[in-house]
């Protein structure tokens, strides 16, 4: 009866040592696909920065639709 639990344990580890050589490839991969990605996310200063230049347009398109809306109005009367 030991004998064939030790041959049972022994099966159990070899698998184990399967699923770890597994997991350990398909964790590379992932690390690689992250790297990969992570060329192309923006960090914190690139969304603060892009935040103040769409400020920036905003207020500026706004001081200019605000001038045509006024000239518009003084030349219609």
């Amino acid at each position: 009866m030991p004998e064939k639990d030790i041959i049972q344990i022994e099966q159990d580890v070899n698998q184990i040592k399967g699923d770890i050589v597994s997991l350990k490839s398909d964790l590379r991969n992932l690390y690689t696909k992250i790297e990969t990605e992570l060329k192309y996310m923006a960090t914190k200063a690139d969304v603060e920065q892009m935040g103040r230049v769409l400020v920036m347009w905003m207020v500026g398109s706004i001081i200019a639709v605000s001038g045509i809306v006024f000239a518009v109005a003084r030349y219609i009367r």
